[in-house]
């Protein structure tokens, strides 16, 4: 709780005694109540006065509310009688002014220099510099210090939030316009010292009722066991308690009631396997739904295909390409040198094998010669993959949802058996307001109210796919879909293990990319890496950096990652070239090849042995995702030290909780995890 909610809190209180006898009976006892409400509306009424006077320099005048008051008051005595209370109207009203005065004085960190931009700085900020300050957005919201939220009677609240960013030269809005999609936007006011912002929301709403609610459910079903608390996507030995129910109901007006920033539940509550990495058998080979060239049962071109998701990727109606062009396109890229970044990828002509027999395949259908027919594509769906996780904060305007994903593994059609060779479609959620994204992951969640496998849960998965699989789901893309990048992870065609990164262009087409966030391999263990890690330690720590495509003029950012088993970042002499090794960590950890090697002990695939899955059984999963030890904990494989557990799906699960439960307001403390995969 803040200093200025204590000061508040306690003068609440002393309200509270003023106006409740000492005996009271059932009657008094309902005076006392509907007079902490009209103190709440006073005091609300009040601090909006103040608000205005202080933006404008003067001095508040709350003559209208104490005129409110006055009438209220009336009403009570004539509906109670006059020994109901033992405090009149101006007593009241004098203990509202004090709180609002006392809590106005209280320091919160930022002592305000206002600009005439509107904005709200911190004292070395200078006009001229306003520019090249990090403006707040989905993807950059500012650190949350504290949020509260007092209910004043009549379904109304007062939400207060303190930020808690203090750098040098950081600004703050002097207004918040806060959009979340379908209601009229809320506006948080800067107060006197400029870091804490309020406004009056309605909390009757459904959205504060579930969240009380569910709060109060995931602290039952903590019982008093100790809950896993993720720093990014390590798991920290320290184990905190389940957070604690809120009280909305009227009994609780005029207590401010502290909001977590970020809940904590028990990851059990949510059904990993349901809600976020669907792997059962019953889904990957439902016969309505996928096709597998090995095995007869099922529908070709079922909406859980590879031939389905590249059909609408194409968009042909739109724009004229036919899918198998697309494919083609696609998959003749690994049989010629290509040029990314000024670097050139290394062909991996094995692929002409996988081609070919496709297109002997396809000639047996009677598909034209030359022509590949997608409804056999040997492509075996492994998984479905929610990763709302990786949302922006919609809070602030703008952002996405996450992101849907299909993992397939590659399939030798001539011997029916699964090659070492995954590729995943990774698809943005085009959703741009905190209710929509909220309600979408809702719907996620709501899947492990139905069996796994049953009609009722295919059904609505497969409602849910389409929101990001189909044409025409972002008209701002090319081809009018959704797909963020296609990435692919093998070692059937070449070696060593090689992943690659493809995005649609603006021919429609598919091409290679450089591989974000992963510096070339050959840069590794160099004096350039350790000079340009040191040069940025505090952002990549933080993980507020990107990896850029240049260092001096020359390529930096990597065009593919071949990399080797157990692989990660470092300088060229360990600690006495990188000091800092949190940013040592967490670039190699961001990295493609960090992550799917030595820093997560992880052999090359999180889904798949490696790469593949054989028909009738699941596919196998990382114990970077479940937590499994061995290898958690997991060495430092610079350093011998630290050792870090790793358990992302259980991440996930309180992650997915928080986006389908929590209130669009309370949702400005949420960290968008700024990693790619």
């Amino acid at each position: 709780m803040s200093n200025p909610t204590i000061v508040r809190a306690a003068l609440v209180f002393a309200v509270a005694a003023l106006i409740m006898p000492a005996r009271a009976g059932a009657s008094e006892a309902r005076c006392a109540s509907d007079m902490q409400k009209e103190y709440g509306k006073y005091y609300s009424c009040a601090l909006k006065e103040h608000a205005k006077a202080t933006k404008k320099g003067g001095t508040a005048d709350l003559t209208r509310c104490q005129a409110k008051l006055d009438k209220k008051l009336d009403k009570l005595e004539a509906k109670y009688g006059t020994d109901c209370v033992n405090a009149d109207a101006a007593t009241i009203a004098g203990i509202a002014d004090q709180c609002i005065g006392d809590t106005a004085a209280v320091a919160t960190g930022l002592e305000p220099v206002h600009h005439a931009t509107g904005v709200v700085c911190s004292p070395n900020a200078l006009t001229a510099d306003l520019a090249t300050r990090p403006k707040f957005s989905a993807k950059n919201p500012p650190q949350v210090e504290s949020m509260s939220l007092t209910p004043l009677g009549g379904g109304l609240g007062l939400f207060e939030i303190q930020f808690a960013d203090t750098r040098d030269g950081y600004c703050l809005p002097s207004r918040l316009e806060l959009d979340f999609g379908d209601r009229a936007p809320v506006v948080l006011v800067a107060q006197d010292r400029g870091a804490t912002f309020s406004a009056e929301v309605r909390i009757d709403s459904t959205e504060w009722k579930e969240y009380e609610s569910a709060l109060a459910e995931a602290a039952s079903a903590a019982a008093s066991e100790q809950q896993p608390v993720f720093d990014g996507r390590v798991l920290r030995e320290q184990r905190l308690d389940a957070s604690a129910p809120i009280d909305l109901s009227a009994e609780a007006v005029l207590r401010p009631i502290a909001l977590p920033l970020q809940p904590i539940v028990p990851p059990f509550i949510v059904d990993a396997e349901r809600t976020l990495m669907v792997t059962d058998v019953s889904v990957v080979e439902d016969p309505a739904r996928t096709f597998d060239p090995c095995d007869p049962v099922g529908t070709p071109m079922g909406p859980w295909t590879f031939g389905y998701l590249m059909q609408e990727m194409a968009n042909q109606p739109l724009t004229g390409i036919a899918p198998t062009d697309l494919v083609l396109d696609w998959m003749d890229q690994w049989t010629t040198v290509q040029t990314v970044n000024g670097m050139n990828i290394p062909a991996r002509v094995a692929m002409q094998n996988i081609i070919d027999r496709w297109l002997v395949d396809s000639a047996a259908t009677g598909t034209p010669p030359g022509q590949l027919d997608l409804s056999i594509a040997p492509f075996r769906l492994m998984a479905i993959v929610n990763r709302v996780d990786l949302r922006n904060n919609a809070s602030y305007g703008g952002g996405n949802c996450g992101e849907g994903r299909f993992v397939f593994g590659v399939l030798n059609t001539d011997t029916c058996q699964p090659m070492r060779f995954t590729v995943i479609f990774e698809y943005g959620v085009n959703m741009t307001t905190c209710r929509s994204c909220r309600k979408y992951a809702g719907k996620w969640l709501d899947l492990q109210t139905h069996p796994l496998g049953s009609p009722a849960y295919l059904s609505r998965l497969e409602a849910l796919t389409h929101v990001f699989s189909d044409a025409n789901t972002n008209p701002g893309k090319p081809n009018g879909n959704s797909i963020n990048q296609i990435r692919t992870n093998e070692i059937a065609i070449g070696s060593p293990w090689e992943m690659r990164e493809f995005n649609l262009d603006t021919t429609g087409f598919l091409g290679h990319v450089t591989n974000k966030q992963n510096p070339r391999e050959d840069f590794n263990f160099t004096p350039a890496l350790a000079n340009w890690v040191n040069a940025n330690a505090v952002d990549i720590c933080a993980g507020n950096y990107t990896v850029p495509d240049t260092l001096g003029g020359t390529p930096f950012l990597a065009a593919h990652v071949p990399y080797p088993f157990g692989a990660f970042f470092d300088g060229p002499a360990g600690a006495a070239s990188i000091p800092d090794r949190c940013a040592r960590f967490q670039l190699s950890i961001n990295s493609c090849s960090g992550c799917h090697a030595g820093e997560t002990a992880t052999v090359f695939t999180h889904v798949g042995d490696s790469g593949r899955r054989f028909l009738g059984s699941p596919a196998q999963l990382s114990a970077f995702l479940t937590g499994a030890a061995p290898p958690n904990p997991v060495a430092d494989p610079a350093d011998g030290a630290p050792f870090r557990a790793f358990n992302d799906l259980a991440r996930r699960q309180i992650d997915l909780w928080q986006a389908a439960h929590v209130p669009c307001l309370p949702t400005l403390a949420f960290k968008p995890l700024k990693m790619v995969h």
